[in-house]
This record gives structure tokens, sequence and C-alpha cells, in this order.
């Protein structure tokens, strides 16, 4: 009686699946790399840049309410710090109204 040895053969459906298995990775990591993180960054920048503007846009609104009110020669940066500081887009430090 012959022993059955475990050999390695190309064409078991266990080297089958395991080259698909690898193929799907290696495709997925390709897609990652080459698609999907470049279009997240992209989305990403877009949204903050029209976040920033929608932010300078409205502080140009309260400067010009503060003016209309109080008038301009009466503007100082002692009236607009309380107004402006602090104001911007969480985590990304620079998207803060600075003054000086």
């Amino acid at each position: 009686m012959e022993s059955e040895k475990s050999s390695f053969n190309i064409h078991s459906i266990y080297v089958k699946i395991l080259a698909l298995v690898v193929i799907a990775i290696l495709a997925f990591a390709l897609l990652n790399v080459g698609y999907i993180i470049p279009s997240a960054k992209k989305t990403i920048r877009t949204v903050n840049e029209n976040n920033m503007k929608d932010l300078a846009a409205l502080s140009g609104e309260i400067v010009e309410l503060e003016m209309e009110a109080q008038g301009v020669e009466n503007i100082t940066y002692d009236v607009l710090k309380p107004l402006l500081d602090g104001k911007g887009l969480n985590g990304i430090s620079s998207s803060y109204i600075y003054h000086q």
C-alpha cells in the first residue's frame, strides 16, 4: 500500500482559492492607492475650502454690521476681537481668523 504524500498541486482547488484571494487583495490595494484615496483627499480639500470661504464671508458680514452699528471711525481692534476671536473650522489650525 502506497502512502499518500501531501504535495503542492497547482491545479488543486486550495491553490486556486488562495490565488483568487491574493489577486483580490492586490486589486483592492491598487484601487485604494490609485483612485479612492486621491478622490477622498480632493473631496475633503474642496469641502474645507468652501467652509473657509463661507467663514470669511460671514466674518466680513459681521464686520460690516458692526461698522453700520458703530460707525467706521469707532471700529477698532478691541471692538472686533470679541466678535472674531477663536472663530474657525474645528481641527484645522489654518482656518482661524487671525489678528495682530
